[in-house]
Parts: structure tokens; C-alpha cells; sequence
């Protein structure tokens, strides 16, 4: 039987608010702005072999209290929940995966256009390119090694909670919902960084190519005028 403490409060002014923190077992008040004091205690909820201890308001009778426990397991159903927040993972994954192998291909034919091409280029549109896709590989990178950094101390954590059997369930439940946390907390900022990259990187090919458009002009030129003099 899998032990589940629910972090909202059931009923009276303070329905649905968080749980204060020092509250352990036993009964507790809480006084919420412009209402009366509300005293609250743990109440277990049996659902097939697990078991949910929720804080409730101590006037709410026991029948009550199921009906709305089994209202709540009806119209949030954790299956469904979890289901929803693995596709959200998995979706965030494969656009990160996705994103990655464009960006690796995009570098490699980017530095290679820049080296092979640095000969025929002025020093301006060779150093600002250079530039250019120096500072967009430099967001990717740091972002990959900050990437790899968190993916190790999920391994660390993911030992550890494995370590101890008796509390393998528990603390794979935490371990699941901070990296679902981290996930949705750290998507923005992957988003921004990628997008300072690509950016950068979209910059600077398009000044290789207004370099190497420029430099076929002048030789273009060279060539004509070499033809149009007089032998």
C-alpha cells in the first residue's frame, strides 16, 4: 500500500489553498483574511491499495467528505494527469533532440563555409561572421554542458532513490515531480537560448554569403575589365 499526502486543504474559506508547511499531525487553525478561523485535520482516504491522508475542515461529516474525495478522483483522474505530463515530457525531449541535431549540422557547415571561404572574404565580413557564429555557438554549448550538468545530479538522484527499498516509491514520486517541475521551470529559458543562437547563427550566414556575393562581384568586375583592355 502506496502512503500520499495531498498538499491543499478540503473545504471551508481556505478550500484548495496550500497546506501550511509547519503542519505536521493533529488539528490546526487556520485564519484566512475576512473569515472566521477554520480548524483542519488529516483525514486517510482509501482508494483500491493506496492511501491518501488530506487535511479537512473538522465540521465537514465523514460522508461528505468522501463524495467530494470521490468526485475529485472521478474529475482528476491521476492516470489521465500523468499521461498528459509524459506527453508534455516526451514532446519536450524530441524538440530538444530535434534541435540539437539541426543545430550540430548547421555549425559544421557554417565553420566550414567560414574557413573556406576566409580567403575570398574582406577582413570585416570574415571577423563579423567569425564573431557571429562564435556567439551563437557559445549559447548552445554552455546551454549543452548546463544540460549535461542537470542530467547528471538527475542520475545522483535517481540513485539515491533507488537506494533504499523501503522508501523507493516515495522518493520516486518526489524524484518524478521535481523533473517534471524543472522541466516546465527551465523550457522558457531553453527556448530563449535557442532562439539567441539560431538568430546569431542565421546572422552570421548571411553575412558569408553577402561577403562571398560581394567577393564574386569583384571578381566579376576584374575579369570584365581584364577583357574589355586593350591587348
Amino acid at each position: 500500500m502506496a502512503t500520499y499526502y495531498l498538499k491543499k486543504l478540503l473545504g471551508g474559506a481556505a478550500n484548495g489553498l496550500d497546506v501550511p508547511a509547519n503542519w505536521k499531525d493533529g488539528t490546526h487553525v487556520f485564519t484566512f483574511p475576512g473569515e472566521a478561523e477554520v480548524e483542519y485535520s488529516q483525514r486517510p482516504y482509501y482508494s483500491g491499495d493506496d492511501i491518501y491522508y488530506v487535511w479537512v475542515e473538522v465540521s465537514v461529516e465523514h460522508k461528505a467528505f468522501i463524495a467530494m474525495m470521490w468526485w475529485y478522483r472521478e474529475m482528476l483522474r491521476t492516470d489521465v494527469i500523468q499521461e498528459q505530463k509524459n506527453m508534455l515530457q516526451e514532446s519536450m525531449t524530441s524538440a530538444q533532440a530535434y534541435t540539437n541535431i539541426i543545430m550540430v549540422v548547421g555549425y559544421a557547415a557554417l565553420f566550414t563555409l567560414w574557413t573556406q571561404t576566409k580567403g575570398t572574404l574582406t577582413a570585416a565580413s570574415t571577423l563579423s561572421a567569425g564573431i557571429l557564429i562564435a556567439v551563437s555557438a557559445l549559447f548552445f554549448v554552455g546551454w549543452e554542458v548546463f544540460g549535461m550538468v542537470v542530467r547528471s545530479k538527475i542520475n545522483i538522484a535517481l540513485a539515491k532513490a533507488v537506494s533504499d527499498p523501503f522508501e523507493y516509491e516515495r522518493r520516486m514520486m518526489n524524484f518524478r515531480d521535481d523533473q517534471q517541475a524543472f522541466a516546465r521551470r527551465f523550457y522558457p529559458i531553453w527556448a530563449v537560448v535557442v532562439s539567441i543562437a539560431v538568430v546569431f547563427a542565421i546572422a552570421g550566414f548571411i553575412v558569408l554569403l553577402s561577403g562571398m556575393l560581394h567577393g564574386t562581384w569583384i571578381e566579376f568586375l576584374k575579369v570584365s575589365m581584364k577583357l574589355a583592355s586593350p591587348h
